[in-house]
């Protein structure tokens, strides 16, 4: 949430991300997520980012999730030792997939391809996935897919020895993806 609610004041701003560095540019988004949880009690409270978050894309329904968000707070929170119990409803996990990838779907399409879309790539084309756990990402995940981009570059995959490669054309398989789950 605090990326998108960043991606949209960026879009105010006088200036150009792409002519910034790597380390200008996680400084800028660092300071710019402090600014948005300064007032609250850890970094990781949500009151004030889901207010804003409405504030800032009102045509997405984000009380839906509110049970899910709380959870992941949570998950948070425990990176700390807490003496007392949690639990997770096991159904609550597809909730927070559905949460995510429609997340996804309100980054900014300059921002170029992400490991999802890599990962979701490698799948339609069947070419290997670069560690066997990318494997889990899209299995019992209804809610797995990439951004529906126009502009993906083609992406040539080699293989170790270098003997053999293959072209893939990410933007023909975003499109038949979104065709044949008539998504569009």
């Amino acid at each position: 949430m605090k990326i998108l609610i960043i991606q949209n004041k960026i879009k105010n701003w006088e200036i150009i991300i792409k002519d910034l560095d790597l380390n200008e540019i996680h400084k800028l988004y660092d300071k710019e997520a402090r600014k948005i949880t300064s007032s609250q009690k850890t970094q990781h409270s949500s009151d004030k980012v889901l207010k804003i978050f409405h504030d800032n894309y009102p045509e997405f329904n984000i009380n839906e999730y509110e049970e899910s968000i709380s959870k992941v707070n949570e998950y948070f929170d425990r990176r700390y030792v807490k003496h007392c119990w949690t639990s997770i409803n096991i159904l609550l996990l597809y909730k927070i997939d559905e949460l995510y990838f429609n997340f996804r779907d309100l980054i900014d399409e300059n921002v170029v391809q992400w490991t999802i879309d890599e990962i979701f790539i490698r799948k339609e084309a069947w070419v290997w996935q670069t560690t066997q756990v990318f494997n889990y990402a899209f299995q019992d995940n209804t809610y797995f897919r990439p951004r529906n981009l126009k502009n993906c570059n083609d992406i040539i995959f080699f293989w170790e020895n270098g003997a053999f490669d293959k072209k893939i054309e990410p933007n023909k398989l975003i499109e038949k993806f979104y065709e044949s789950y008539n998504i569009l």
